[in-house]
């Protein structure tokens, strides 16, 4: 990813739904804002878990 990262972008889980999650590039670092606490809710997401995401090269993750 190059450039302004900030934006949207589309996670898909497991499940094969897809929710929006605001990027936000602060600093040199990358955040993910609105939405971001629905998709840790609905996989049960927590302290200790580890995530991995793909880049498709679009608004997907």
């Amino acid at each position: 990813m190059k450039g302004n990262k900030s934006g949207a972008v589309y996670l898909r889980g497991p499940s094969g739904n897809y929710w929006w999650v605001k990027l936000i590039e602060e600093s040199g670092n990358l955040y993910l804002a609105r939405g971001w606490p629905e998709f840790i809710k609905d996989h049960s997401i927590g302290l200790g878990h580890v995530l991995v995401f793909k880049f498709d090269g679009g608004h997907n993750v």
